[in-house]
């Protein structure tokens, strides 16, 4: 299974965006397409619906949220495309397990026994359980009719819950196990990288961790990892100061050559960029 074309929404720093995958194309197959969203940014729904015309070939489209990073285990697409043709689905959503989901966190609800999506958001809902969405679905270009256009809107609650009400078929492809990250924020971002951080260092044969090793090698990251008393460090390549002049705490995420000559504290910070260091301690902090 593969994609024919890929089409990719911006707003944020567009051209930071599109020189990083351009570096990639050797590593992506199939013609690339970027759609600014310009002056205002379109909501899931709307992103989806400004990439219509982009998406040309086939009768179905995967949607991938680039805030949402998850390694995913060997996932069959063809299984997945095949259950989506034989159930007659307008979105087949792929879900995992996650805690407080259907309390805290709204999820999508099914029968026990099934795949079919009864409804979606908080519950307890009698006779249900709670699925939660992994950012990633097969949409049937049949959802452009039921979108708004040049209008922001929200891909679940705005655009495919009233299709489930109207009586559309919606279902869920659920995966379990599966390592799911939320990055929109700047908290979440490092929660994810020192949970990532723990497990290559803790767990290093896990399916996990041998994933993220095949994502290394095959975007020729090179990454290396410490695992000092007080501090794990990992790093691209050695930062352009001697780390032995840092007093180094926590988790510690550094990019290519990233000057600290200025720094004496540092701790729990991810550091990808240079020209913002101008303070000698450094604590829960991000900088891309």
């Amino acid at each position: 299974w593969s994609c024919q074309s890929l089409a990719i929404n911006t707003h944020h720093l567009p051209n930071t965006i599109t020189q990083c995958v351009n570096s990639l194309k050797s590593n992506i197959s199939g013609d690339i397409d970027f759609i600014n969203e310009s002056p205002n940014i379109l909501d899931s729904g709307g992103g989806i619906k400004n990439a219509e015309n982009s998406l040309s070939s086939g009768n179905n489209f995967l949607v991938f949220n680039s805030d949402i990073p998850h390694v995913l285990p060997d996932i069959d697409f063809i299984e997945i495309e095949k259950q989506h043709i034989n159930n007659n689905s307008l979105v087949t959503v792929l879900t995992c397990d996650l805690d407080n989901l259907g309390t805290k966190i709204k999820g999508l609800w099914t029968k026990s026994n099934s795949n079919v999506v009864e409804d979606i958001g908080l519950g307890p809902k009698n006779g249900l359980v709670c699925r939660h969405y992994i950012g990633i679905m097969l949409v049937s270009k049949k959802l452009f009719d039921l979108q708004p256009q040049n209008t922001p809107h929200n891909i679940i609650y705005d655009v495919i819950l009233p299709a489930i009400k109207s009586g559309h078929n919606v279902n869920t492809f659920h995966i379990d196990p599966l390592k799911w990250f939320e990055t929109g924020n700047l908290d979440s971002y490092l929660d994810a990288s020192f949970e990532v951080l723990n497990c290559l260092i803790d767990e290093p044969n896990s399916p996990f961790s041998n994933e993220l090793y095949n994502i290394f090698k095959k975007f020729n990251l090179n990454n290396e990892i410490i695992n000092h008393t007080g501090y794990k460090l990992l790093y691209k390549s050695p930062p352009i100061s001697n780390l032995n002049s840092i007093q180094m705490s926590g988790h510690i995420v550094l990019g290519d050559n990233i000057d600290l000559t200025k720094l004496k504290f540092l701790s729990n910070s991810v550091i990808y960029s240079n020209g913002i260091l101008n303070t000698d301690s450094c604590s829960r902090q991000l900088f891309l």
